[in-house]
């Protein structure tokens, strides 16, 4: 199979490109920073929802609907932006919870399986675990 290898392009040609395909470009010089700074490629995932056969994937015609502007696409970035930290903190949270609680029961198993401790301690510790519930080995 032959796959072409598309040409480079500069910044100005890919603003071209995008208000030929029937972007409305408001701000051309925020686009071009963003192009820049954040990629063509990776800013094309955001305004693929916005062209005309989506969600096909074959053939593109790379045509945008009637109406979409950079604006649009670039409030699409941020928005995934700010939904991805926000996901990022929740999984972070469940991370530490995790651990803090691993930490805790495994210090729990030390503590009672350790040769240092009296026997009577031991034992009423097992008696407290029992009646939550758990079983441990010592």
């Amino acid at each position: 199979m032959v796959t072409s290898i598309k040409t480079p392009t500069t910044i100005d040609e890919q603003v071209l490109q995008l208000q030929e395909r029937g972007m409305v470009i408001g701000d051309c010089a925020d686009l071009k920073t963003w192009l820049r700074t954040v990629g063509y490629y990776k800013l094309s995932g955001y305004w693929w929802i916005y062209e005309d056969q989506y969600p096909k994937s074959s053939p593109r015609t790379h045509k945008f609907k009637d109406g979409t502007s950079w604006n649009r696409v670039k409030h699409t970035y941020i928005f995934d932006q700010k939904f991805r930290r926000l996901i990022s903190t929740g999984i972070e949270k469940i991370e530490i919870a995790v651990k803090a609680s691993w930490a805790q029961h495994s210090n729990t198993l030390r503590y009672l399986s350790s040769s240092r401790r009296p026997f009577y301690i031991q034992k009423r510790c097992l008696r407290k675990i029992k009646n939550q519930g758990a079983t441990y080995r010592i």
